[in-house]
């Protein structure tokens, strides 16, 4: 899942510097490298990263409501983008879902880093379950547990 996200980072980031830095007034190279339409191929592209997303959301289903819901909040861009090339409708979609994962992974990311400074709960996470949440978390270095209940 990871690499498909890293292959799908590495590829937009590809394309910014090749717009930032070689398209130079009287230079067409990058437009002709960049402005080809094919929307089948992006709606393919798209549904890859969207079906990893899925995999995601279901392995977050251990994890914490916050997590479960910032990944929600990525299919449904990722769904609205796959469809954009042919639907303004959806352009405006993946635009408002896109702007509404952003700030949300931002809260995410300030909760789980306080928390783990902190070695405590000073933002709520939302365990899905009191009992065994604590337990499940993932399985990174230094951390104790693994994605299933002990």
């Amino acid at each position: 899942a990871f690499l498909g996200f890293g292959s799908f980072w590495f590829s937009n980031g590809t394309i910014t510097v090749l717009r930032t830095y070689f398209a130079v007034d009287g230079s067409v190279a990058a437009d002709e490298l960049l402005d080809v339409p094919d929307p089948a191929g992006t709606f393919v592209r798209i549904l890859f990263i969207l079906a990893f997303s899925c995999v995601l959301l279901k392995q977050t289903l251990v994890m914490n409501k916050l997590s479960t819901t910032l990944i929600t909040l990525l299919c449904i861009k990722l769904a609205f983008q796959s469809f954009s090339e042919w639907f303004d409708s959806a352009r405006y979609g993946q635009l408002v879902f896109g702007w509404a994962t952003s700030l949300f992974a931002f809260y995410v990311f300030t909760a789980e880093f306080t928390n783990a400074v902190y070695h405590r709960e000073v933002f709520r996470v939302h365990k899905w379950c009191e009992k065994t949440s604590p337990e499940e978390v993932f399985g990174a270095v230094g951390r104790q547990g693994t994605l299933f209940s002990k």
